[in-house]
């Protein structure tokens, strides 16, 4: 089980301080609450995951992993990370190659910009977060668009690939990444698993990725619209973390 949440900032001195009551409220509350809202069904092998969390909100970016990794072992790490949006690049990935973390990212295309099926028509509804994320609202959608566009063309000339493989093999062909994660809506979208498989990208291609988002995404925009801050504060699109 794991869970994205919004991470208040926190003092790290009075986070330590708070984390063994935090850890303590939420295992026994949350093992009480399950026995008796599920008829008696023993729900503590979640107590570990909602512990997790404990840790991650009273403190924020790799420095959370720091200070959870003096409570108890930390084995993954799920930040938000694909070639649009590379923040985790900047304090997450090192960590976790550091201390053999292993990664789990998530969002390996862009809500879609990167799956190759999205056009300058496309309309999103309803609580859809794209309607606010900023890379899908004029002038930047177009310069997305763009970018994906000729990263398809480069895909299919210089290997033969759809851009959706692309894009997951590019995630997976970076330092520390151990697994990149999609949504998939129905199982037809789960297919162009074994097109991303199996073959690599080389470094020249990697820098004709780079050429392109420079030349395309004039204006480019992180993954803090990857969900709504709990309570109007937070960080969104924080890594999750797992024991």
């Amino acid at each position: 089980m794991t869970a994205r949440i919004a991470v208040p900032s926190v003092d790290s001195s009075v986070g330590m301080k708070l984390l063994p009551t935090v850890l303590s409220t939420i295992a026994g509350s949350t093992d009480a609450i399950c026995f008796l809202g599920l008829g008696g069904l023993f729900t503590a092998h979640i107590t570990g995951n909602l512990v997790v969390l404990a840790a991650h909100v009273v403190s924020g970016g790799a420095e959370q992993m720091d200070v959870f990794r003096k409570i108890a072992p930390l084995h993954t790490a799920q930040p938000p990370y694909n070639l649009f949006e590379r923040e985790a690049e900047q304090a997450v990935l090192p960590y976790c190659l550091r201390h053999g973390v292993a990664t789990l990212t998530y969002g390996a295309l862009c809500r879609g910009l990167l799956s190759g099926r999205m056009r300058a028509d496309t309309r999103f509804a309803g609580d859809d977060l794209r309607r606010t994320d900023p890379k899908f609202r004029p002038p930047r959608y177009a310069q997305y668009l763009r970018a994906v566009d000729a990263i398809g063309h480069l895909a299919q000339e210089r290997f033969g690939k759809s851009v959706l493989a692309l894009a997951i093999r590019w995630v997976l062909d970076q330092p520390g990444v151990h697994v990149a994660l999609w949504g998939a809506r129905s199982p037809e979208q789960v297919n162009p698993v074994d097109e991303a498989i199996g073959w690599s990208l080389d470094a020249a291609a990697k820098q004709a990725v780079d050429v392109i988002l420079r030349e395309t995404v004039t204006d480019p925009v992180g993954p803090e619209f990857m969900a709504p801050p709990a309570g109007g504060v937070g960080v969104p699109g924080a890594p999750r973390a797992t024991a």
